[in-house]
């Protein structure tokens, strides 16, 4: 329990230490936010005052628990790698998703924008993980087709995507890692990011002294 002023909150949490429940005296009563974990400790859904206090308020419909999770919750779900491929923020119309390539760094990401535009924010990696091309990609596949696409591309693509010009080259089929490729097939290129290195610099020469010298 933390107490000023202003306000007082009050805080629980579980056996393993997690925050299960808060809350904050607002205007003479109790607002209260609850936190859903899964069996592996993760959490997937977020309950905040006004979801809680519909929830709370008598019988409802399950037509009606479903409509208070979508518009005032928030909740993820987790692929059976550990990888949250779908968010949803409370409020928000339709969720996020995400599709990663196999060393499951996200490749593709579809806001509920860019959903209503059918398109795809697509990202392009160099061999240490730094994105390096930014773009837009037209849909036509479900984020769950893609990352089917993006596990096994070689029994879900034609021989002939394998190739600079697709961008299924670079985040399906693993290859042009820290290539820069000028366009891609259908997509819209929107930044490169270029990052320097010390292979042109001028080498740094230093000694130092032996133990007990000056």
């Amino acid at each position: 329990i933390s107490k000023n002023q202003q306000s007082e909150k009050i805080r629980f949490h579980d056996k393993q230490g997690k925050l299960v429940c808060s809350k904050v005296l607002v205007n003479g009563s109790y607002e209260t936010t609850y936190y859903i974990y899964d069996n592996l400790g993760r959490l997937i859904f977020t309950i905040p005052p006004k979801a809680t206090l519909h929830l709370t308020s008598g019988s409802l419909t399950t037509l009606q628990v479903a409509n208070i999770a979508e518009n005032l919750c928030s909740y993820q779900k987790y692929d059976l790698k550990g990888r949250i491929y779908q968010k949803h923020t409370a409020g928000q119309k339709g969720s996020e998703y995400i599709v990663y390539d196999r060393k499951s760094r996200p490749v593709l990401v579809q806001t509920p924008l860019l959903a209503e535009q059918n398109k795809f924010m697509f990202n392009l990696y160099d061999e240490f993980d730094r994105v390096t091309v930014t773009g837009l990609y037209p849909g036509g596949t479900s984020p769950i087709g893609w990352q089917q696409i993006c596990d096994d591309p070689q029994s879900n693509l034609p021989s002939f995507m394998n190739n600079p010009n697709y961008l299924d080259y670079y985040i399906a089929f693993m290859n042009g890692e820290g290539q820069y490729p000028l366009s891609l097939a259908l997509a819209e290129i929107l930044v490169y990011n270029y990052y320097d290195n010390y292979a042109h610099s001028p080498g740094v020469q230093f000694s130092i002294p032996a133990y007990g010298q000056n």
